[in-house]
């Protein structure tokens, strides 16, 4: 068994999405892929188009063996602070 992590936000998932879940079990051989997703905010902290739960099961429907909701605090305002971008 081989699992790959993939960093998501599908918001809202496409064509390109599909070919990179199918790419990461060519490429690695993984059994199972793991989604990482935001919840009804994405990582750049805007609204998703999409709640959770209709990209977590658009997810699943496409390739996906599994998906886990990241944690907000962990991620939004990340890149603006590291490259020194202050808020609008």
């Amino acid at each position: 068994m081989k699992i790959c992590g993939i960093v998501a936000e599908y918001n809202p998932f496409h064509n390109g999405h599909r070919y990179h879940i199918e790419k990461t079990r060519e490429l690695y051989g993984a059994t199972h892929i793991v989604a990482v997703m935001s919840g009804n905010f994405t990582q750049r902290g805007d609204v998703a188009i999409m709640d959770k739960f209709d990209r977590a099961r658009i997810a699943l429907n496409n390739g996906v063996d599994l998906v886990i909701r990241s944690l907000r605090s962990r991620k939004c305002g990340t890149v603006r602070r590291r490259c020194g971008f202050s808020s609008p």
